[in-house]
C-alpha cells in the first residue's frame, strides 16, 4: 500500500504539473497510467491509455524511446514465439507466477513502460 500511495502522489503530481503547463494530453494520459498502475487489478484492456501515449511518443520523444515504447507495449506476440504459458491471468499479488528472464520483462511490459513514462515526465518538467 505504501509503494502504491508513493507512485501514486508521484504520478498525480506530475500529470498536473503537466497539465498546468498546458501539455492537457499528457497531463490527462499519465494521470490515467497512474491510475491504472496502482489499481489492485489491471487487465491488458485498462492500459488504453497507452494509446495516447504513443501519439505523444510519436510527436515529442526521440526515435529510440518511441522504438522501445513500441516494443515493450507490443510485446504480446513474443509468447507465441518463446512458448510462453498466457493462457492464465494473474489475479494480484497472491497468484503471482513464477517468471524468469524475458517472462519476467514481458509479463510486466506496461509496468515498465508507465515508469519509464514517470522518469520521462520529470526529465522533462525539470
Amino acid at each position: 500500500m505504501v509503494l502504491a500511495a508513493a507512485v501514486a502522489l508521484t504520478g498525480l503530481v506530475l500529470a498536473a504539473r503537466w497539465a498546468r503547463e498546458g501539455h492537457g494530453l499528457a497531463g490527462l494520459t499519465l494521470c490515467g497510467l497512474t491510475a491504472t498502475a496502482v489499481s489492485p487489478f489491471s487487465w491488458s484492456h485498462h492500459w488504453v491509455w497507452l494509446g495516447p501515449l504513443a501519439v505523444l511518443a510519436v510527436l515529442h520523444a526521440s526515435r529510440a524511446q518511441a522504438v522501445t515504447l513500441g516494443l515493450l507495449t507490443f510485446a504480446w506476440p513474443v509468447h507465441i514465439l518463446f512458448g510462453m504459458d498466457i493462457h492464465f491471468p494473474v489475479l494480484g499479488i497472491s497468484m503471482l507466477p513464477g517468471w524468469h528472464g524475458l517472462e519476467a520483462l514481458y509479463g510486466n511490459a506496461y509496468l515498465l513502460v508507465f515508469a519509464g513514462t514517470l522518469l520521462v515526465a520529470r526529465k522533462a518538467l525539470r
